[in-house]
């Protein structure tokens, strides 16, 4: 809720029509404020194809075969 608005009027408005058995504990009032660092500074990086994705995994695939194959020979050997 903005700093500058009264805490009253804004729970009338917004919370009271949605929650009509809702109530405020004012002993447990705070003031602050919330900065949404996304909405700030986010920015968007593209999303890689599916194509980029798919042969990126059958490499790894690829190089993984050998190391497995050096594991179990090893296996094998012991």
């Amino acid at each position: 809720m903005p700093l500058t608005e009264d805490i009253d009027d804004y729970y009338q408005r917004e919370v009271k029509p949605h929650l009509p058995d809702s109530w405020i504990d004012r002993k447990k009032d705070k003031v602050g404020y919330e900065i949404n660092f996304n909405k700030y500074f986010y920015q968007y990086t593209p999303l890689r194809s599916l194509k980029e994705i798919s042969d990126e995994l059958l490499a790894l695939e690829r190089k993984s075969k050998g190391v497995l194959n050096e594991v179990l020979a090893g296996i094998r050997d012991y």
